[in-house]
């Protein structure tokens, strides 16, 4: 096992085989990240009590919050899609930040209790479900929408949303893992090193977590380091995520053809399916909203679904070929998969706003429930496939694995 340096500050760590940063350094990463994260939870606070829009129709005005259209998709039966949206947007950067927060202020104190360890572990889990940032997207997507039905006036609630996202962002971005664990070593929270019993004068096999990344004798059933429980590969991956892969693809159909929502105005009932959503906007000549929503909404679910099928597939025929390409584009997916949310943080938006009677009103449909499923199994599936399955096949048939030339910058 090789042990290496700290990296100076703005120097990157990267495999040498797939080209992946797993640390990045930053000077003072712990301290800048507490006072981001407590500005993070200050915002958040503005953001649930305060209004977040207004609108005026036929002299008929009214307020929403964050919140408020979720209400009302719980009022209309739609309220596992409401879940989705409070967890997503709302509940999950809630627990991150104020997990984020505990695990500073105890690595200040002189003795920090040991809890802070799995609190700390469990919140890498909770950053592919913190969605903020879509939730800003999916909000100014519906504020040009609504310009076309009423008059609209945005509250103080959406420029705390805004900087909410820019701290969870910063958050993100400067905060070193390494660093805190580094940290809790040094406070005697965690081992610095595999205990000698595990290791018997004999050279072990070493396992890498996936929570903290570090190396484990592979005889151990728990990380030393974090307590993560460790696995090879993860379990049953291919059957899982091809179980995922299917499911979506069905879903994929009814999603894109029952309406994701219903606009009624003066008794005058209209759906709108995702490609009527597009078209819409074409027709009053907002295409670059238009060209965010074919994109997120269109493109890249049926992009994850093809991508999925086809690494599943050349694992399955142990291809050797193209690895490298096939694992930047797993880790794209990865990436894009959360933004395919805006359309339903749009609606959530539109519910909760949009409520006059019989004048105007926005109601939830049934395509909104598909392509929320659509979203949730794509990210589970990609979550649940192992990308070194596919760097396996080309072990098993002893092939050579030529590393990317060094790049600079980076240790």
């Amino acid at each position: 096992m090789s042990v290496l340096p700290k990296p100076q500050a703005g120097f990157n760590l990267r495999c040498g085989r797939c080209r992946k940063s797993f640390r990045r350094a930053h000077s003072h990463s712990i301290t800048w990240s507490t006072a981001l994260v407590a500005t993070g939870l200050l915002f958040y606070l503005i953001l649930i009590s305060a209004p977040l829009l207004e609108v005026m129709f036929y002299n008929r005005q009214r307020w929403s919050t964050v919140t408020t259209g979720l209400q009302m998709m719980e009022n209309s039966g739609f309220s596992l899609l409401a879940s989705v949206i409070f967890l997503t947007a709302i509940l999950v950067p809630l627990v991150k930040l104020c997990g984020l927060f505990i695990v500073f202020i105890g690595l200040h104190l002189r003795k920090p209790p040991r809890w802070i360890v799995p609190i700390f572990r469990h919140i890498k889990s909770l950053n592919a479900w913190s969605m903020a940032e879509i939730f800003l997207l999916g909000f100014l997507v519906a504020y040009t929408r609504l310009q076309q039905l009423v008059h609209v006036h945005i509250e103080i609630a959406a420029f705390a949303l805004i900087g909410l996202v820019l701290s969870m962002v910063s958050i993100d971005t400067m905060l070193d893992p390494e660093d805190v664990w580094e940290e809790m070593a040094l406070k005697r929270l965690t081992h610095s090193h595999q205990n000698k019993e595990n290791t018997h004068n004999t050279i072990p096999a070493w396992v890498g977590c996936s929570v903290c990344h570090q190396a484990n004798d592979a005889r151990t059933k728990s990380c030393f380091r974090c307590g993560a429980v460790l696995h090879h590969r993860k379990p049953e991956s291919i059957k899982r995520t091809w179980a995922l892969v299917i499911s979506a693809l069905v879903l994929y159909i009814p999603a894109n053809i029952f309406p994701i929502l219903q606009i009624t105005k003066l008794k005058h009932i209209e759906g709108y399916t995702i490609w009527g959503g597009i078209a819409d906007f074409l027709r009053t000549g907002a295409w670059p909203l238009a060209l965010l929503v074919f994109v997120a909404s269109m493109v890249v679910p049926f992009f994850k679904i093809v991508s999925l099928i086809f690494m599943l597939t050349t694992t399955h025929r142990r291809t050797t070929t193209t690895l490298l390409r096939r694992t930047r584009l797993y880790r794209f997916i990865d990436f894009i998969g959360r933004w395919s949310m805006i359309d339903i943080f749009m609606l959530s938006i539109l519910v909760g706003l949009v409520q006059f009677g019989q004048l105007a009103q926005v109601s939830s449909g049934q395509g909104a429930l598909c392509f929320a499923a659509v979203v949730i199994l794509t990210m589970c599936a990609v979550l649940s496939f192992d990308p070194r399955l596919m760097w396996d096949a080309a072990a098993n048939r002893r092939v050579n694995i030529p590393c990317p030339p060094s790049e600079s910058r980076n240790l």
